[in-house]
């Protein structure tokens, strides 16, 4: 079992807490690396485009003839060797075609954070909603470096819960210092975010999953076709039954 340190609002240690169970696995490196070169090709959205002689708007005309004139042979004015021409091997445009499942971002942020914590990079900080002052919360984080024997220029990333959402103005001038909601993390953000500090609220409001969960059979076109013909069949027979009752 891994062990977490607790700290204070005011940086001082507390405790030592048990990792909670969805975050200690086993870190799967394969998937964490895959997740992470994914995450940096969605970093780029990739829409600039230049425009090619085929589409610049510009005449198809020859410009002078072949032959006879001393000049270079040259076609229209749409070329990529004139000024205003068409560019040669530009930017298309090109959409991003990797992407990741549910599955695979939840394992992949659960292999990062128990990476983090093998390392000993992963820390707990209750009290949050009690700090008010950027000053205050600088304090926090250097007692924090000195405690854990951080190099000088640490990074830290805060991972906060939605309950104290109004921390954020506190922790967003600070220098070196991301702050992300826990709904928003991802893999990318833990790998490379530093020291990850999470609100103590973030564990208490997890969400827990679902255990002995039912999971209705999904259900065939003859279960369809047998459906619908049973609809068919009672309106008729309810049809028939008022046309009956009309006539008496």
């Amino acid at each position: 079992m891994l062990k977490i340190p607790v700290y204070t609002q005011l940086g001082s240690k507390k405790e030592d807490m048990t990792m909670p169970r969805d975050w200690e696995i086993k870190v799967n490196r394969k998937l964490l690396s895959q997740a992470v070169r994914v995450y940096q090709d969605r970093k780029h959205p990739g829409f600039s485009k230049v425009k090619t002689r085929g589409e610049v708007k510009s005449s198809t005309r020859k410009i002078y003839k072949q032959k006879g004139t001393g000049g270079a042979r040259h076609g229209a004015r749409s070329a990529p060797i004139f000024v205003g021409g068409g560019i040669a091997h530009g930017p298309k445009g090109v959409k991003r075609k990797l992407k990741l499942s549910k599955d695979i971002k939840q394992q992949a942020l659960k292999s990062s954070l128990s990476l983090k914590a093998t390392v000993g990079k992963l820390y707990v900080v209750e009290g949050i909603s009690k700090l008010v002052k950027t000053k205050d919360a600088f304090n926090m984080f250097g007692k924090i470096a000195l405690s854990q024997k951080i190099d000088k220029n640490p990074r830290f990333t805060m991972v906060l819960s939605e309950k104290n959402k109004d921390a954020l103005r506190t922790l967003r001038n600070l220098r070196d210092v991301k702050t992300v909601f826990y709904r928003n993390l991802n893999a990318f953000d833990t790998f490379v975010g530093g020291n990850i500090i999470v609100d103590k609220d973030v564990l208490e409001t997890q969400p827990k999953k679902i255990k002995n969960a039912v999971i209705k059979p999904t259900s065939t076109k003859k279960d369809r076709k047998s459906s619908q013909k049973k609809i068919v069949a009672k309106t008729i027979k309810s049809r028939v039954a008022k046309k009956v009752t009309k006539k008496k």
